[in-house]
């Protein structure tokens, strides 16, 4: 069990929904979908730079699933999205949607394109870059430091323990 973040009577979501876990590996995530009210497969296709960042692509694709496309409008549900992760820290870097919703009776509801702009994607990999550093620093150089530390401390210790810091 793990500990939930939200307030009493806030519907539950599975999946991932606006970031990504630090560390992401090369497999398959569940990820929300909120127009199907449920999760999707995000498949792992492979590394891919990104503005001289190296991320991992995640895509997953729905094809005319019935679902509500409007409040209290039934029809279906079509997607393909398409993000590009930075391993190290979650973040989403790069974004692209397809998406289109049609009534019962075949009418275009919705068609939808779109992207990060190249600006957004530029500040993702700043900030990307800049977090990386941040993490790998706090999961590196904080524990070497603070086992050294720990040490000495021990050593010091030990050697007033064994030198007679007794009291006459």
């Amino acid at each position: 069990p793990h500990a939930v973040y939200v307030p009493a009577g806030s519907e539950q979501k599975a999946g991932l929904v606006n970031k990504w876990p630090f560390g992401v590996e090369q497999k398959d995530y569940e990820v929300w979908d909120s127009v199907l009210g449920g999760t999707v497969t995000a498949t792992y296709e492979g590394r891919e730079d990104v503005e001289g960042l190296s991320t991992y692509k995640f895509e997953y694709t729905v094809t005319d699933q019935p679902a509500e496309i409007a409040s209290g409008v039934q029809g279906t549900y079509s997607t393909a999205k398409v993000y590009w992760i930075d391993p190290t820290t979650g973040a989403i870097i790069k974004q692209t949607q397809d998406e289109q919703r049609a009534t019962e009776d075949g009418t275009v509801a919705l068609d939808l394109d779109v992207a990060y702009t190249d600006e957004t994607v530029q500040a993702n990999v700043d900030a990307a870059e800049s977090n990386g550093r941040t993490l790998a620093i706090l999961g590196t150089w904080v524990p070497l430091v603070g086992g050294i530390l720990g040490v000495v401390a021990l050593l010091v210790g030990a050697l007033l323990l064994i030198g007679g810091g007794g009291r006459r």
